[in-house]
This record gives C-alpha cells, sequence and structure tokens, in this order.
C-alpha cells in the first residue's frame, strides 16, 4: 500500500486504541498516553518502507525491486523494528519525566509489534508480494485482493477530521480524502457511481466523526476499512476459481502456473487478470479484463489502468473470443529455454527472476529485455524491465536471497 494509507490507517488504529484501553490513576495522563499511542502507530505504520533507502543510494533499479518489501517487511524484521519503536517511546516517556503504568507500557509495547506487523499485512493484500517468514521461508506471498491505492480506506478514515486534535493534522486527513474524491473522478479509472459513492462514504464517515461519539466514530471507521478488505479478498477467492475454469476452456494445451488478479479502485466488479501460462517450450502471458458481475458492469465497459495504450512487451491478439465476463487484452509469447538461458549467464537477469512473477524476454530495438508484465505500463523502459544483452548496470552488489516466483519455469 502507499504511505498515506498506511498513515492514516495507523492513525486510525492508534485513536482505537487510546480510545478503548482505559488508563490507570497512577499513570500517563490522558493526552500523554493517546498522544504515544497514536504517534506510535502512525511512525510504525511507515517504518518497514525504509527498505527503500538502499536503492535510492544505489539508483539501481534491480536494488529498488530486490530490496523494496524486503527484509524490514519480515517477521526478523518486523521484531527489530517494535525493539527500536519501544526504546524511542521509552525515551520519550523518561523526557517527560512522566510515571508510566504497567499498562502504559504493555499498551506501548504492544503497538510498537502491531504497527509493522499491520504494515506488511496491509502489504501482502496486493499483487506485489511479500515474504515474511525469511529466512525460513523465502517465498513470495501474494494477497492479490486489493488495488496498490485503495481510496475505500482514506474514506475509512473519515473521523480523524474532527477527531484529531491539531488543526494541521484535521486539515491534513480532509485534504486527503478531498484528493481521493479527485482521483476518483479525474482518473478515468473508477465509474461515476463508485466515485459518488466514495464521496458518499467519505462524508458520512466524517459527519461521524462530528456527530457521533469518539468510540462509535472510530469503531465505524475500522468496521469500513476491515469490511472493504473482507468483499475484495472474498471475490478475489470467487474469482480465482472462475479464472481456472475460464483457463482450461480457453487454452486446453497451456497449463496455467499462476493468475495475478487486482481489482480496480473502489470497484470490486473489475479485475485485471494476468494468466502466467506453459505451452510446449513456451511461457506465455495473458492479459483480460474480467467482471466479476457481468449483469452489473461487462468486462468490456471496465475502466483500467491503460491496458490499451501500448507497451513494452510485444503484444499479440489472443485467440480466443471475449466475452461480457472477460475481455482478452493481449499476450506475450517467451521461449522457456532462451529465458533459462539469460538467467544463467547473466547476473541481472538472475537478480530480476527473484523477483519477476510474470516474467517475459524479447528483443527490443536490438537488445534483448527482461520484464515482469505485472508493472509493464508504458512503451518506454519502466521500472520492471531491464536490458540483459548488452546489460547496462553491474552486477548487484547484494543479492537477497527471496526464492524466485518463477521456479515452475526455472526448473528449481
Amino acid at each position: 500500500m502507499d504511505n498515506v494509507t498506511h498513515t492514516l490507517i495507523g492513525v486510525l488504529v492508534g485513536e482505537a486504541s487510546a480510545t478503548y484501553t482505559s488508563r490507570t490513576q497512577a499513570g500517563l495522563s490522558a493526552p500523554q498516553r493517546r498522544n504515544l499511542l497514536v504517534t506510535i502507530m502512525g511512525v510504525g505504520s511507515n517504518l518497514p518502507d525504509l527498505d527503500f533507502l538502499y536503492s535510492t543510494v544505489t539508483g539501481s533499479k534491480l536494488d529498488y525491486l530486490l530490496h523494496h518489501r524486503g527484509h524490514t517487511h519480515t517477521v526478523a524484521g518486523m521484531i527489530a523494528i517494535a525493539a527500536l519503536l519501544g526504546l524511542a517511546g521509552e525515551w520519550w516517556i523518561r523526557r517527560l519525566a512522566a510515571r508510566p503504568a504497567t499498562r502504559d507500557r504493555v499498551s506501548l509495547w504492544m503497538l510498537c509489534l502491531l504497527a509493522p506487523t499491520l504494515h506488511i499485512a496491509m502489504d501482502a493484500a496486493n499483487n506485489y508480494g511479500v515474504h515474511p517468514w525469511w529466512p525460513f521461508d523465502s517465498r513470495w506471498i501474494y494477497g492479490d485482493s486489493i488495488f496498490i491505492i485503495e481510496p475505500l480506506f482514506w474514506a475509512a478514515c473519515g473521523p480523524l477530521v474532527f477527531l484529531l486534535r491539531t488543526p494541521v493534522a484535521r486539515w491534513s486527513v480532509a485534504l486527503v480524502l478531498i484528493a481521493g474524491a479527485g482521483l476518483t473522478f479525474l482518473t478515468g479509472m473508477v465509474p461515476i457511481a463508485l466515485a459518488f459513492a466514495y464521496v458518499a462514504l467519505a462524508l458520512a464517515l466524517s459527519i461521524a466523526g462530528w456527530r457521533l461519539s469518539k468510540r462509535t466514530a472510530l469503531a465505524a471507521g475500522i468496521s469500513l476499512w476491515l469490511s472493504v478488505t473482507a468483499v475484495f479478498s472474498a471475490t478475489s477467492q470467487h474469482l480465482r476459481e472462475r479464472v481456472a475454469h475460464i483457463a482450461a476452456e480457453n487454452f486446453p494445451t497451456a497449463v496455467t502456473l499462476d493468475a495475478v488478479l487486482t481489482p480496480m479502485p473502489v470497484n470490486p466488479f473489475c479485475w485485471e487478470v494476468l494468466f502466467v501460462q506453459r505451452e510446449a517450450d513456451s511461457v506465455v502471458l495473458r492479459r483480460a479484463m474480467m467482471s466479476a458481475s457481468p449483469a452489473v458492469i461487462a468486462a468490456d465497459q471496465c475502466p483500467s489502468r491503460g491496458m490499451g495504450v501500448q507497451i513494452t512487451a510485444p503484444l499479440q491478439e489472443i485467440a480466443a473470443p471475449s466475452t461480457p465476463e472477460m475481455q482478452w487484452r493481449g499476450e506475450v509469447i517467451s521461449r522457456i529455454s532462451q529465458l533459462r538461458r539469460v538467467w544463467r549467464d547473466r547476473c541481472q537477469a538472475e537478480a530480476m527472476m527473484r523477483f519477476a512473477r510474470a516474467p517475459w524476454l524479447a528483443r527490443i530495438d536490438q537488445a534483448w529485455v527482461l520484464g515482469d508484465l505485472r508493472f509493464d505500463r508504458e512503451s518506454e523502459l519502466g521500472f520492471a524491465e531491464i536490458p540483459v544483452d548488452p546489460p547496462e548496470e553491474p552486477c548487484p552488489a547484494l543479492v537477497p536471497s527471496w526464492t524466485p516466483p518463477r521456479t515452475d519455469l526455472l526448473g528449481e
């Protein structure tokens, strides 16, 4: 998820924790306790993303792909972050010369652990993936259920417009909600009816923070956040069964290795689907728009993130009929033998394959290019495409031990 979402949800949970857990008479004052818990959740919900600093220093796309959502997005990293947060909280308490009760310290350390855990869990919900069990298990885990930026999560934080204590904080949340409205109406990715639904929810939750008790308003916000997560997750699981059936029906000679599912923001009806299939010595990646409910909106009416624009991968037409449920949007075919050869011979390709879930290999402008079709959104080389012949980047210095997502193609 984006850091705005991590921050807002963290603050929402921090406010709820301070509100729903009682303080003792001899412990921290109510304002001190609330400030401590909200700050811990707001800051701690962003700390796992500090792993991007390494790629910022090196300036390497490969370093970004390999180290973002890296070691700080693991249980081991989570424990280290929790320890640092807890020590910072204890330092803050001593600086105030406050006398915390045992209950205050328990709350502090519980939220220090919850903040990075929540971050990793939210990141696991989309198609980028995480590998939380390193070093015991370095495989990627993909939730395939939440768009990378989900404005409905922002709407769930509407009560904070009136519940946060400083004008700057309250106005910051209000501006985020307004920005969410702009995204839903102006990007073309959200049907107009659902854009109005977002605005209605954001207003309703904001009014709840103004008119209802703090406990009730926070419960409403958290309930919306969890309900949105549950709806998209359940829809993803349902569609995965349909995708398997459609793949077998339309491509009987292909073995489906994976299906990447990505919902559109604010829209549980429209999903991008990326099939990863094997046919003889080829890996075939097939893109499509899928409707979870064709009676509500047909697949060819679903908005997308520019599926109609030219991308780097050399797409071809798919020889399968589109239906109201599934609108085919092109395929790219790569030879598995060539993919393995590049993987063995080029250190950049070996590193890239530790990330690529939907790999393609093709000649682009007289050079071999290796990419991941999940993130191919432009005609020029983007952040998930690298030239490997001749290599333009030196070998990565610190290649993490993530298990390549496509061991079923590489033979390991």
